[in-house]
Parts: structure tokens; sequence; C-alpha cells
């Protein structure tokens, strides 16, 4: 196994600041490719999964939050801010006819 990424700990400083919100904030400080790859994830399902983060396993996010140094419960409450965030824009984009 390769080294970890040293954004990984970029990341939970900005966690810990708050300034990482929702799951999607991650990738501001760390490119997707390397976060599927040290997941084992394929590229096709992980952008699935980005766009519906309510479909990652539990074993998934637990990968994330020990690359990340963070406690499972921060990485599951940046899942359901992301979910909260998708479904607000969803329901923007419906129009009322």
């Amino acid at each position: 196994m390769m080294a970890k990424d040293s954004r990984y700990k970029t990341v939970n400083v900005f966690i810990e600041r708050g300034e990482v919100k929702k799951l999607a904030d991650i990738f501001n400080y760390i490119p997707r490719k390397v976060v599927y790859i040290d997941l084992g994830i394929n590229y096709n399902r992980f952008k699935r999964l980005l766009e519906h983060p309510d479909q990652f396993t539990l074993q998934e996010l637990s990968r994330l939050a020990f690359l990340i140094e963070v406690g499972k419960q921060v990485i599951i409450n940046l899942v359901y801010a992301q979910i909260d965030q998708n479904s607000k824009v969803k329901k923007r984009g419906v129009s009322n006819i």
C-alpha cells in the first residue's frame, strides 16, 4: 500500500475549522481521483455515489474517515449535509406548472 496523500490532513484541518460543511467540499482540497482510488471504488460508481451520497456503504465511509483521520460520525454528518443540499437543488429545479 502506498503512503497516504498528505492532502487528507489538509481536509482534516478544514473540517475542524468548519470550512468543510458537506461531502463535496472535500474535493476543494483533494482530487476526486485520489479519493476514489484510495477507497478502491470504480470511477463510474464513485461519480454516481457523489450524486447519490446515501448509497455509500458504511465501510466506504469508514475508510474515508480513516483516511482523513476524523470520526466516522463526522463523515456521516457531511454526507447528510450533502443529501440535504442535493434535495434543495432538485426542489429548486422543479417548475410549478
